[in-house]
């Protein structure tokens, strides 16, 4: 899961790149990419072998959030979808047990 969040921020590092982005921010987004995959070797590496599981419903709340800040730049229409999304995750995750 670790390594597509990586593919994720790799992409918009070359989205910004293709479109002009400054230096800061390139290095800044394409350094995040770089960390995620650091952590995904750290815990490819754990003495047990096995990465912990991740709940549907956190990763769908996490890619709302990432749909939201997206959102900031390409539009009113992707905050919307992503506020219906991040509302659908919290009920999951409301369902599921999870505390806030």
């Amino acid at each position: 899961m670790l390594l597509a969040w990586a593919a994720l921020l790799t992409l918009n590092t070359i989205v910004l790149i293709a479109l002009g982005g400054d230096g800061l921010e390139v290095f800044l987004l394409g350094g995040a990419a770089a960390g995620v995959v650091v952590l995904a070797a750290l815990m490819a590496v754990r003495r047990d072998g096995e990465a912990p599981e991740a709940s549907p419903a956190a990763v769908l709340a996490a890619l709302a959030v990432t749909g939201l800040v997206l959102g900031t730049e390409l539009g009113l229409w992707l905050v919307l979808i992503s506020l219906g999304v991040l509302a659908l995750a919290g009920f999951r995750l409301l369902r599921e047990g999870v505390r806030w």
